[in-house]
């Protein structure tokens, strides 16, 4: 037999599933959670609010200690503090400087100047260990030669600037040859040629570093001897050398007589951008070449090596050429006047129209300029 379900209890069932939440446990919750934010904003107003009075007392702190002081007392003090603290950071920027420096600091290598077709360097060695300790002295006294009165050759075009004595000529500028690997050489040259004295004063030759590529391809640079092969060990190392001193930015490129390899020379040199500058002796006519040049020029012409390490660098300032106004090919009016150099019209009253004997446009003769004419370029209207 079937169980007889009871329709009463089924139907409370029911009434307690679909059983609806009472609106004011809704209501509840939700002011429950304004609640939470309310307090949230006014703990945010407090906080702001202590930052507030902190910085207020600390404006306060500041103008009570200020208020002691007159406007200017004030400004003294502000001032003196900026100077600390600028001394400070000048101090702080020095130790670190200091220290990237030590850091960086390495044993430098002797520069070496490569041979004429050969890619190994030459080895450097010092080029006045073949004078001896009197020769050495005059040449730390030739170096330091009283320059004071000597007239400056500025030359801004290739930027450079030189001294040299005041009583020479004056120096002359020299274009190269056809074949000549240098660009401009200028002349010092000494006004009066001293008895027995092998030198008539030195140049400084100018080259464009696009030609030569390098200091040895330089006409100024040492020549290999006859007969002798550049690449040979022998000539790997030479008593002369590329000389940098820290006291003048040029350097100086010396070779002693009796070399194996190479011949005698003695000139100073510095690169900068797109040119090579040399300084070189010159000797005058009939003079021989093959003695030791650093040892006659100390003898005979110690101005050479104050002139040499005056050499300073500067800006190159080229002015742009103007262009030329072109040639006015236009006849020259039959009737006009001068004024002020100027054509102008020559009638009083003029008054411009169209004229009969002419058909269309054509040429201003009178620099009285018509509808139908063409303005004339002698003419000013």
């Amino acid at each position: 037999m079937p169980k007889k379900i009871n329709k009463k209890k089924q139907s409370k069932t029911k009434k307690t599933k679909n059983k609806k939440v009472p609106q004011k446990e809704i209501t509840k919750k939700k002011t429950s959670k304004k609640k939470i934010l309310a307090e949230a904003w006014k703990d945010k107003l407090k906080r702001s609010k202590k930052t507030e009075e902190k910085i207020e007392k600390i404006k306060n702190e500041l103008k009570k200690f200020f208020g002691r002081f007159s406007l200017r007392e004030t400004a003294i003090l502000v001032g003196e503090m900026a100077v600390i603290i600028i001394f400070l950071a000048l101090i702080a920027a020095l130790l670190f400087s200091g220290n990237l420096f030590r850091r960086s600091q390495k044993t430098v290598p002797a520069p070496a100047v490569p041979t004429a077709g050969s890619s190994r360097p030459i080895q450097a060695k010092n080029n006045n260990a073949n004078l001896d300790n009197g020769q050495q002295e005059e040449y730390a006294a030739a170096q330091k030669t009283d320059s004071s009165n000597w007239a400056t050759y500025t030359n801004k075009y290739y930027g450079f600037g030189l001294k040299y004595p005041p009583d020479w000529n004056k120096v002359v500028a020299k274009s190269p040859v056809r074949g000549s690997k240098w660009t401009v050489r200028y002349q010092f040259r000494k006004k009066n040629q001293e008895e027995g004295n092998p030198y008539a004063g030195f140049d400084l030759t100018v080259y464009n570093v696009k030609t030569v590529k390098e200091i040895k391809n330089t006409e100024e640079f040492p020549a290999i001897k006859d007969g002798v092969d550049p690449n040979a060990e022998s000539c790997q190392t030479i008593p002369g050398h590329l000389e940098e001193n820290p006291d003048y930015p040029n350097e100086e490129i010396f070779i002693p007589s009796g070399d194996d390899c190479y011949s005698p020379a003695l000139f100073y040199t510095i690169t900068r951008d797109d040119y090579v500058y040399n300084v070189s002796l010159v000797y005058a006519e009939g003079f021989d070449k093959s003695g030791n040049p650093k040892k006659q020029a100390l003898e005979k012409f110690p101005e050479f090596f104050e002139a040499a390490i005056s050499l300073k660098l500067i800006n190159i300032v080229r002015l742009k050429p103007q262009p030329v106004a072109p040639k006015i090919t236009a006849p020259r009016p039959v009737s006009a006047k001068k004024v002020n150099g100027r054509l102008v019209c020559a009638k009083k009253n003029d008054h411009p129209r169209k004229s009969k004997q002419h058909k269309g446009k054509h040429l201003d003769m009178e620099c009285c300029l018509d509808p139908d004419e063409y303005p004339n370029p002698w003419c000013t209207y």
